[in-house]
């Protein structure tokens, strides 16, 4: 027995009017199968006009193979696909609520009877008997999500169910459980992998889809909008799971996404388009995105997970004005594992969520002059080449309001560009070697660090190399271990201001300047002890260090270095300095200034100032108290000036210095008062009761000394 059915209606395709036909009819076997039969394709199919190719059935596909090559779309499967054409249409508002797209209301032609299309070549459709009951058939499943049920007279796409009715001329009428509707006129079905192929256009014929053999849905035209509801898992090289192109695209991703193998969960190519994807992205392997959007003025909203491995891409764009909205945790991992990437100017990215980044992946990347990253959740960045944020352009700037955790080689932030401006508000932690927490590249570059700076293990709180740099520290800083440095700035006329509280120990560093005209204000509390620690460091010409907070020195540590000529310390704050090898102030190069308005204290064999200079200039008019074995001032080499005018030099350690100036050609002018007291009662007293201790002591030739003030020993 053979009977038409609506497959085979749907395959002939109305090619009555043709001058060939395939006549195609469905046969039940023995077995239950069903197979085509009687199909007449044209003899020369090299003849037929894309049109007419696109309306042959698969039996004549092979015939037609090269032929079709050219005008087929690049996505489609290796075996020729004549795909299907459906009308669609959004409604007013543009809002979708199926993940396939939806059509407008056609005209009714207000007739109840479904028509029944012509057979090719103008032969009627002959009806069943009416004593021959036919079993009903079983839903056909395709492989790429779509299911024909011919007893409920359904066809569903994905996760949207529609029904179907018979128009006269051989297309297929879809309607979904809100009244939108579709028209079929066309299909392919792969019986060899199962699949079938749809492709559609508008009514006004301004958007173009299709659903191919791969389950991936692609639109072509403006204001298009997809709604994807379900679980949409992507797989393999070229594989798309939404493509648009067109202006004002939008596709919202209520399910969860899963792209590996290099395949695309969603790329759009045209400006202003949108992403919002609510559910879980998970992407893996080198060339996987999850989404991809080329044009201007993009708009992604990741609210959801994601989850990016083994050189996969979560969100890039490609394009000006981007902006990336990650309110979910990203997670990134593995070597070119990019979270979110935007090449163009004026990009954005807002993360309220955490971001956690390692096995040398990076959290986010933008490439392009005019970058914004806002970063207010918590920031995890571990192991070598791992960077939680990367920016490669001018006029960057950088906010993370959340804490930062680095470490294991890991950067925190990295912009590599001219005019960058770097905002940490939130707590930074820096733990081990060749770690660092924020990293410019480039002149004018600013770091401004309201949040807590803690730094141990050999890592770097802030690195910036280029000129011009500017560092606002004005949050606690703790820096500890050798190597280890809070502030490194590798650049000419540097400006460092340390406003809050700094704890440097154990052979780290606080602030570090390589360069001419630096200057570095501290005007909070440093604290600096260990052996090699040093509170601010400046190497390089014409450098100044301006003290006007408090200086703790302890342990053999330094306070302040300031190596290179015509370097200048400035002290108005107090300076305490004790213990074996500790030096408050240590100043190397020829022509310096030193001023000290300040009060220092100096005792265990410690230095207060160490001065290493020729043409110098030393100005003391501050107070000083020095004590066992220990020097106030150590000035060498020659023709330098010192002028003391303190209103107390008091030295009354045992065999202390308070003034010790050592070569040739230096002068000397005392205005102030000096007064050598040594501690009678201290319990080392007697043990050198006979070893003196000295107000002034000058080595050398052509020395010249001048007292105008006063000198007490032994005091009144």
């Amino acid at each position: 027995m053979q009977r038409k059915t609506l497959l085979s209606a749907c395959i002939a395709l109305a090619l009555s009017g043709q001058g060939w036909a395939a006549d195609i009819t469905e046969v039940e076997t023995t077995t239950g199968e069903k197979k085509n039969t009687n199909v007449t394709c044209p003899a020369d199919p090299g003849k037929l006009s894309p049109e007419e190719l696109k309306r042959l059935p698969s039996e004549c596909s092979p015939l037609v193979e090269q032929n079709l090559m050219p005008w087929l779309s690049t996505g489609a499967a290796a075996l020729i696909t004549a795909l299907a054409v459906v009308e669609l249409n959004d409604d007013d508002d543009h809002h979708h609520r199926n993940n396939s797209p939806l059509p407008p209301t056609p005209p009714d032609d207000e007739s109840d009877d479904t028509p029944v299309p012509p057979t090719p070549g103008g032969d009627e459709i002959i009806p069943d008997d009416p004593d021959d009951t036919p079993t009903p058939p079983k839903p056909v499943s395709f492989n790429n999500d779509v299911i024909l049920d011919k007893t409920e007279k359904t066809l569903t796409i994905r996760d949207s169910v529609f029904t179907y009715t018979e128009n006269a001329d051989g297309t297929i009428s879809l309607q979904d459980s809100n009244g939108r509707k579709a028209t079929i006129n066309l299909w392919q079905i792969d019986e060899a992998n199962n699949t079938v192929a749809l492709e559609g256009v508008s009514a006004d014929g301004a958007t173009k889809w299709q659903y191919n053999h791969n389950g991936e849905l692609v639109i072509t035209g403006d204001n298009a909008t997809v709604n994807n509801n379900g679980k949409t898992t992507v797989d393999g090289k070229d594989s798309t799971g939404t493509e648009i192109n067109g202006n004002n695209g939008k596709v919202i991703q209520d399910g969860d996404l899963d792209v590996s193998g290099g395949g695309h969960g969603i790329d759009i190519t045209g400006d202003s388009a949108t992403v919002d994807n609510k559910g879980t992205m998970t992407v893996t392997d080198p060339e996987s995105m999850g989404i991809q959007i080329d044009g201007d003025k993009a708009i992604v909203n990741n609210e959801g997970e994601s989850t990016i491995t083994n050189g996969g891409t979560g969100t890039q764009i490609n394009g000006d004005d981007a902006t990336a909205n990650n309110n979910g945790k990203t997670t990134v991992d593995g070597k070119d594992s990019t979270g979110t990437e935007i090449n163009g100017n004026n990009g954005k990215v807002i993360q309220d969520g955490d971001l956690d980044v390692s096995g040398g992946g990076h959290g986010i990347d933008i490439t392009g002059d005019s970058a914004t990253v806002d970063n207010k959740g918590t920031m995890t960045v571990t192991d070598p080449e791992s960077i939680g944020i990367q920016v490669d352009g001018d006029q960057a700037v950088v906010n993370n309001e959340g804490e930062s955790a680095i470490t294991n080689g890991g950067t925190g932030t990295q912009i590599n560009g001219d005019d960058a401006t770097a905002n940490n508000n939130g707590k930074t932690t820096v733990d081990g070697k060749d770690s660092t927490g924020t990293e410019i590249a480039g002149n004018n570059g600013k770091v401004i660090q309201d949040g807590d700076l803690d730094v141990s293990g050999g890592g770097h709180g802030i690195d910036i190399t280029g000129d011009s740099a500017t560092v606002d520290n004005k949050g606690t800083m703790t820096v500890t271990d050798p190597e280890s440095i809070g502030i490194q700035i590798d650049g000419d006329q540097a400006i460092v201001n340390n406003e809050g509280e700094s704890t440097i120990t154990n052979g780290g560093t606080g602030t570090q300047i390589n360069g001419n005209d630096a200057t570095a204000n501290n005007s909070g509390k440093t604290t600096v002890d260990g052996k090699d620690s040093t509170g601010t460091k400046i190497a390089g010409n014409i450098g100044i260090v301006n003290l006007d907070g408090s200086l703790t020195v302890t342990g053999g540590a330094h306070g302040v270095e300031n190596i290179g000529d015509n370097g200048t310390v400035n002290n108005k704050g107090d300076i305490v300095v004790s213990d074996t090898g500790s030096i408050g102030v240590l100043i190397n190069g020829e022509g310096a200034t030193v001023s000290n308005t300040g009060d220092v204290n100096v005792s265990n064999e410690a230095t207060g100032f160490s001065i290493t200079t020729n043409s110098g200039k030393v100005s003391l008019a501050g107070s000083m108290q020095v004590g066992d074995f220990s020097t106030g001032v150590d000035l060498n080499d020659n023709n330098n000036s010192v002028t003391l005018a303190a209103k107390d030099l008091k030295v009354v350690g045992q065999k202390a210095t308070g003034i010790n100036v050592s070569g040739d050609a230096n002068t000397v002018n005392i205005t102030g008062n000096v007064l050598v007291d040594k501690d009678k009662t201290a319990d080392n007293a007697a043990e050198y009761f006979f070893d003196p201790s000295v107000g002034i002591n000058v080595y050398g030739s052509d020395n010249n000394v001048t007292l105008d003030g006063k000198l007490d020993w032994p005091p009144e």
